[in-house]
């Protein structure tokens, strides 16, 4: 048996449980021994990996993979309680305590479209980082045995601040999670399925009010996606518009609810991605740099509208209309990539448990 310390976002998140769990399929294929996991929730500032888990670690596992959501992050202000100054809550003594092999498994860049410049010390073609993350980030690189992305944006970030190790391209596993049931089918090119965060801005909000008369009027049944576990997430003026929220319990339940889906319209770079696992044409309204990265991958960069832009309803029914139009080419396209993708995920699973 493989004993795998498997460090990710949390299970609340539920994009974030599952590009964690999907980690844990791929490596369950690859693998001809049972794997047993411990897991370690990186989202909580008192979840720190101290000396004693540490040691825990050395004594009990095989290996750790930290994988499972954007955990190149950097928390702002009182609240940086991150010791690397991203989002895996161990120092850089206890980092370097580990004795057991790193695995780093398709993390991602995250950085809000409206964050502030001045808070950092370089600009990486608009990506900005601190040196005390920049330097975090090079030395996990250096130590880990294997190395991954999600995205060639974090990958192209990574060249730029001459990290050297190889960083293997590992999509977001969250788009391969089977569910072990045959897809559902849609109604009929009418299911619209819309993803908000849950702090999504006011003015985003009062477009998607003013995008939600004009879908029905068009005979589209519309759907609010929460992808928070136990809470729903989107318009709070949602009973007005009379919008149904869909609320899951797991990340399975979470794609079997996109599956039903024909379209969506979604903010969150997860609800982007399971679109694409689920071979749904997807409207991106980009609030953070993983959003635009994965547009990029997917080919879908023409449906992609900034969540802080100056686009109006009518601009976005434009873009919507072309995308439905487009749809038989967008869904071949998205199968294509997603073996390609799929195939490059296996060989990186593959990888990691050839090396523990």
């Amino acid at each position: 048996m493989k004993k795998i310390f498997h460090v990710y976002g949390n299970e609340i998140n539920l994009g974030d449980w599952g590009s964690a769990l999907g980690i844990k399929q791929l490596l369950e294929s690859a693998s001809e021994e049972e794997i047993e996991y411990r897991n370690w929730h990186t989202s909580f500032e008192q979840n720190q990996i101290g000396e004693k888990t540490v040691s825990r670690i050395n004594k009990e596992c095989d290996a750790v993979v930290i994988g499972g959501g954007g955990l190149l992050f950097k928390k702002q202000g009182a609240s940086n309680k991150w010791p690397l100054g991203m989002l895996i809550n161990i120092s850089r003594k206890n980092l370097e305590r580990l004795k057991v092999p790193i695995f780093v498994f398709s993390i991602g860049l995250n950085q809000d479209l409206e964050e502030k410049k001045g808070l950092f010390q370089r600009d990486y073609d608009g990506i900005h980082f601190d040196r005390n993350q920049i330097d975090s980030i090079r030395h996990l690189n250096e130590i880990s045995e294997l190395f991954s992305v999600r995205d060639a944006g974090t990958r192209d970030f990574l060249e730029k601040i001459k990290c050297q190790k190889e960083a293997w391209l590992a999509p977001c596993p969250s788009m391969f999670l089977s569910t072990g049931t045959k897809p559902l089918q849609g109604s009929k090119d009418r299911a619209v399925g819309i993803n908000l965060r849950g702090n999504a801005q006011a003015q985003l909000e009062g477009k998607v009010g003013q995008i939600i008369p004009r879908l029905k009027e068009k005979g589209f049944e519309i759907s609010f996606l929460s992808h928070n576990r136990g809470k729903g997430e989107g318009m709070n003026s949602s009973e007005k518009y009379s919008v149904k929220t869909v609320v899951s319990e797991n990340p399975l339940e979470l794609v079997k609810n996109y599956e039903k889906m024909d379209f969506t319209i979604g903010m969150r770079g997860h609800s982007n991605m399971l679109s694409f696992g689920a071979a749904k044409p997807f409207v991106s309204l980009s609030y953070n740099i993983k959003n635009d990265f994965f547009a990029g991958m997917a080919g879908m960069e023409e449906y992609l509208l900034p969540s802080n832009g100056k686009w109006s309803a009518e601009e976005f029914m434009g873009v919507f209309s072309k995308m439905v139009e487009d749809k038989a080419r967008i869904k071949k396209n998205f199968k294509g990539l997603k073996n390609k993708f799929q195939k490059m995920d296996r060989a990186f699973a593959k990888k990691v448990i050839d090396s523990i």
